[in-house]
C-alpha cells in the first residue's frame, strides 16, 4: 500500500481493450504518482503483456484479484463486467472511477466530467464509485459548458455521428472486414452490427447489443443534465453509427436563454485550453474525426454559425477522438482526487 508515500497503488481493468491501453499511456505520459500498477483483463489475456512508458508489464488474470492491493481501479470494460467486479473493489475499500453506463444515473454516484463539474468529487471517500461518461457527452460539454457559464443553455439538437470503436476492437474488425470483402466481392457477415456498416450509415449506434436506441439516446439527455445540475436543459439526441474507425462527430443546435453572436462565441473557445478553431470557409476546410481529431485529446470545433430560423441559437460541428476522449477524462479524474479530494 503507497497512499501514505504519496504514491497511488493503481489497477488498470480491461488494460488490453482500446480505452485501457489508452489509459496507461496517458498515466505513464502525465507521470501520475503511481506507485504498483496492476494490468488486468479477463483470461483471454491473462499472461499477456502490456506498454507503460518505457516498461512492458504483465497481464493479470480480474477473476482472481484482491482489490485491498489497490487504493485506485480505473475501469475500463462494459457495464456487464464492470456490474460484477466493482462491488467487490468498492467493499475492498478501493475507489473506483467506471467507464461504462452502469452508475452513470445512479443518484448515488458522481458523473464528473473533470474540466466541467470537478466538485462532485466533494464528497468521494475510500471505497466510492465515480461514473464517467458517454465519450460523445465528455466532447459536447467541452464545447458547451463554457458557453452556458456565459449564457444559459435552454436546448440542445444533437445529431452523433459515431466511430465504430465505440465497440471496441470487434467493432474496427467488423468495418475491416467487411470492407475487404466487399472489394474483394466476397460475402459479407455482420456480427456486432445490425447491418451492414462499411461504406454504409446508420440510424442507431451501439451495434446489435443495444435493442432500444431511443432509450440510449435519452440517457445521453440525462447524462448531460446531470453533469451540468440543470433538468430543464432540453436535449434532443440522434446517435447514428457510421464507417470510421476512431472518432465521434457532432452536429449541434443550441439555442440560448439570450442572443449569443457567432463572435462572442469564437472569442470565449479562444480561451479554452482544450478546444481548437478549425474555420477554413473559403477552402470548405473543416474539422474532421480522421484529419484532425486522431490520437489527440483536444475538442475541435467548426461550421460555428448563427441559427438562421432561432435568433438565440448557434450552429457547431465538433469532432474528438472517442477513445482518447474517454481515457482523457478518466484520468483527469484521477489526477483530481488524488490531488484535491483523497
Amino acid at each position: 500500500m503507497s497512499k501514505q508515500q504519496g504514491k497511488w497503488d493503481v489497477a488498470v481493468v480491461g488494460a488490453t481493450g482500446l480505452v485501457g491501453g489508452a489509459v496507461l499511456e496517458l498515466l505513464a505520459r502525465r507521470n501520475f504518482p503511481i506507485g504498483q500498477l496492476y494490468p488486468l483483463a479477463s483470461e483471454n489475456s491473462e499472461g499477456k503483456s502490456v506498454e507503460y512508458g518505457d516498461h512492458r508489464l504483465t497481464v493479470h488474470l480480474l477473476d482472481n484479484f484482491d482489490f485491498r492491493n489497490v487504493q485506485l481501479a480505473l475501469f475500463c470494460v462494459p457495464s456487464d463486467v464492470a456490474k460484477v467486479h466493482i462491488p467487490e473493489a468498492s467493499q475492498a475499500g478501493c475507489t473506483v472511477i467506471d467507464f461504462s453506463d452502469a452508475y452513470r444515473l445512479d443518484p448515488a454516484v458522481p458523473l464528473v466530467v473533470a474540466e466541467v463539474n470537478p466538485h462532485a468529487l466533494a464528497e468521494v471517500s475510500d471505497g466510492s464509485i465515480i461514473a464517467s461518461p458517454d465519450s460523445s457527452i465528455i466532447q459536447c460539454l467541452l464545447a458547451l459548458h463554457p458557453l452556458h457559464q456565459r449564457n444559459p443553455l435552454e436546448r440542445i439538437n444533437a445529431v452523433f455521428m459515431r466511430a465504430v470503436s465505440e465497440l471496441g476492437q470487434a467493432g474496427i474488425d467488423e468495418l475491416s472486414s467487411q470492407s475487404i470483402a466487399l472489394f474483394n466481392m466476397k460475402e459479407m457477415k455482420s456480427r456486432e452490427f445490425s447491418q451492414q456498416i462499411a461504406f454504409n450509415v446508420l440510424a442507431q449506434s451501439g451495434g446489435k447489443k443495444v435493442k432500444d436506441g431511443a432509450k440510449q439516446e435519452y440517457h445521453l439527455q440525462q447524462e448531460l443534465q446531470k453533469i451540468l445540475e440543470d433538468p430543464d436543459i432540453g436535449m434532443n439526441v440522434t446517435a447514428t453509427q457510421v464507417p470510421v474507425f476512431f472518432g465521434h462527430s457532432a452536429a449541434l443546435h443550441i439555442e440560448f436563454k439570450d442572443k449569443f453572436s457567432t463572435e462572442q462565441a469564437q472569442k470565449l473557445f479562444g480561451t479554452q485550453t482544450r478546444i481548437r478553431l478549425v474555420n477554413e470557409a473559403r477552402q470548405a476546410r473543416f474539422a474532421t474525426a480522421v484529419s484532425h481529431a486522431a490520437n489527440d485529446e483536444n475538442i475541435y470545433i467548426s461550421r460555428l454559425r448563427e441559427d438562421p430560423s432561432w435568433d438565440r441559437g448557434l450552429n457547431m460541428w465538433v469532432v474528438s477522438d472517442n477513445i482518447r476522449t474517454a481515457a482523457n477524462n478518466g484520468v483527469l479524474v484521477a489526477e483530481t482526487l488524488v490531488k484535491d479530494y483523497l
